[in-house]
C-alpha cells in the first residue's frame, strides 16, 4: 500500500480528490470577514487572482485572467 505522499511526493494538492475541496473551502472559512473594499473591480479581479492562486485554484485563477487588462 502507499502511502498519499508516495502517490505525492511534492505534497501538491490533488484538484480531482473532494478531500481537497473541502480542506479548501476549510481553509476559506477560518479567514475573518473583511470590510468591504473601496477600490476599482479591475484591482478586486487582480487581488482575487492572487488569492485563487494561493489557494490553488489555478482554473478559477486562468479564469479571471481575460476580465483584467494589461
Amino acid at each position: 500500500m502507499t502511502t498519499e505522499s508516495e502517490n505525492n511526493p511534492q505534497g501538491t494538492a490533488n484538484i480531482d480528490d473532494d478531500r481537497v475541496l473541502a480542506t479548501v473551502l476549510d481553509v476559506i472559512k477560518e479567514i475573518p470577514q473583511q470590510g468591504q473594499v473601496q477600490y476599482d473591480l479591475q484591482r478586486q479581479l487582480r487581488e482575487l487572482r492572487i488569492a485563487a492562486n494561493k489557494l490553488g485554484l489555478y482554473d478559477a485563477a486562468d479564469f479571471i485572467r481575460p476580465h483584467i487588462p494589461c
